[in-house]
């Protein structure tokens, strides 16, 4: 941002000079993304099948299978270029390099109050923040610039946690409840990453939520396992959710994590099979089932994480 230094001169005439450099290139817009990588995590399988997705009516096909014992969820730390996978076994997050070529393990995340089958993992900022079942609460994680790693606190009195979505636009933090809990959690984040309570949704038809997610246009989709649906919420201005519906059919079978694409379709696995549902919306966020395709050699399909770049 450049500032203007203005002489104490006085009068109509006068005008500052210009700053650009003589014959500058007019500036470029930033290019648009290309690459469109998918990572789905199989518990059953003990492995997270990789994807190129793209906006097209083929039918997505995995690119490689990462063997990973009991692999439950999994994120990439985009600040060093890793995929870490979480274990359903063990309390350990496994990390991989180079995860959009041929990945490389590269240790583990562990600490922190870390427990076994934790739940879905994001990014708010440069921390990563893992829904922790054990502990009933969501551990952060720091990492130093050479990726080490250390505990940076957690979230308390998040009983049953499953999903986690922070919405870096507008710095609200959603967590779900599930198995009679049955409630989703809304937090604000603060540029300092301080965490304060909003608001509790819960009996609007949640049964057994999972993974959420905030569309482009300012909803919250909220996977809801047992009810075989996706419940849809309005978001007022402060980030409440307000109930908008449900989205079902197209396969839905015990609905586990959600990703939506930058094309605005949304992916979703289905945890009692092998499959992902697929839906597109009109201009007025109508869906339209468009598949429901298996993925081979699939078990237990559960967390994903949508990569784009």
């Amino acid at each position: 941002m450049r500032a203007w230094v203005l002489p104490l001169v006085w009068g109509c005439n006068y005008a500052p000079p210009s700053t650009d450099p003589v014959d500058s290139p007019a500036p470029t817009p930033d290019a648009a993304p290309t690459q469109f990588t998918l990572f789905v995590a199989d518990s059953g399988e003990g492995k997270v099948h990789r994807f190129a997705i793209e906006d097209s009516a083929n039918i997505p096909a995995p690119n490689l299978e990462i063997a990973v014992n009991g692999a439950l969820t999994p994120v990439i730390l985009p600040q060093l270029d890793e995929l870490l996978v979480g274990q359903v076994p063990n309390a350990v997050l496994v990390r991989f390099t180079t995860p959009f070529a041929q990945p490389t393990s590269n240790g583990l995340v562990s600490g922190g109050g870390l427990g076994a089958n934790m739940g879905k993992m994001t990014m708010v900022d440069d921390e990563l923040w893992v829904v922790n079942q054990a502990g009933s609460n969501v551990v952060r994680f720091a990492f130093d610039p050479d990726g080490v790693p250390s505990p940076a606190g957690a979230i308390p009195n998040i009983a049953m946690g499953r999903g986690i979505y922070f919405d870096a636009q507008r710095r609200n933090l959603y967590v779900s409840q599930c198995c009679g809990v049955n409630s989703v959690l809304h937090f604000g984040v603060s540029a300092e990453r301080v965490v304060s309570s909003k608001s509790t949704t819960s009996g609007v038809a949640l049964s057994s939520p999972h993974g959420l997610l905030v569309t482009p246009w300012g909803e919250l989709f909220v996977a809801n396992a047992s009810a075989n649906a996706i419940r849809r919420f309005m978001l007022t201005g402060g980030g409440q959710p307000i109930p908008a519906g449900e989205i079902t059919g197209n396969g839905l079978d015990l609905p586990f994590d959600l990703v939506m694409t930058p094309w605005d379709e949304l992916f979703v696995t289905n945890g009692a099979g092998g499959t992902i549902s697929r839906f597109t919306f009109d201009a007025a966020h109508v869906a339209t089932p468009r598949d429901n395709f298996e993925v081979p050699d699939a078990a237990s399909l559960a967390w994903m994480a949508l990569d784009v770049r």
